[in-house]
């Protein structure tokens, strides 16, 4: 690895950042439509387990339960979900990151988080454990914000966490290793879709 000294390159570098600023998030409202919702949920709703993470189960740490979505399963078709998704995350690939991707490798975690227990989410990123890397984090709102209390997304990229936009049907996307949570659902019960775009390691 090079130490670089020469200012001008420093000056060039630091020209071409200023264009990309990664802690920044694109988001799209009433990115699905409530058929689309009620359609989604039926696939997944009843296949939901207890959420664990890398070290295991842990409520310290995540309380919430989840399910899967392939894009083909039990004679139904939801790879039309899986071409959206990827449709609006190359259009904020392309505004916001210019990161180099391969697409969606792993199934859609449809995730639940019930207000009589306050699940919740503490702050991580989604680095994954695959050959591919996880670069792009997608978070798909399936409840209206009316019906609960408490559950903000938020990422953490400075002293004051910045909160996601909220809305039913809104699509949030990120850079994976961003900083992120969600908060304690105090009352009702929300539910979302997460998935990654993931590509090459960054080099």
């Amino acid at each position: 690895m090079l130490y670089i000294d020469s200012e001008n390159i420093r000056e060039d570098l630091e020209e071409k950042e200023k264009a990309i600023d990664l802690s920044n998030y694109y988001y799209q409202p009433n990115f699905l439509s409530q058929k689309e919702i009620d359609f989604l949920i039926e696939a997944a709703e009843d296949k939901t387990q207890r959420a664990t993470t890398f070290s295991g189960e842990s409520d310290e740490k995540r309380k919430s339960n989840v399910g899967w979505i392939s894009p083909k399963e039990d004679g139904r078709d939801n790879s039309w979900v899986f071409q959206k998704i990827s449709a609006l995350a190359s259009v904020a690939n392309k505004y916001l990151y210019n990161f180099d991707t391969y697409g969606m490798y792993e199934c859609l975690q449809y995730t639940v988080y019930n207000g009589d227990e306050k699940g919740f989410y503490c702050a991580h990123v989604d680095h994954g454990k695959n050959f591919y890397k996880r670069k792009l984090s997608v978070i798909i709102q399936l409840t209206d914000p009316a019906e609960y209390e408490g559950g903000d997304l938020l990422t953490i990229t400075s002293d004051s966490p910045n909160v996601m936009p909220k809305g039913l049907g809104m699509a949030v996307i990120f850079p994976s290793w961003i900083l992120h949570e969600v908060t304690p659902v105090t009352s009702g019960t929300r539910r979302s879709l997460v998935c990654w775009i993931s590509g090459p390691p960054f080099r």
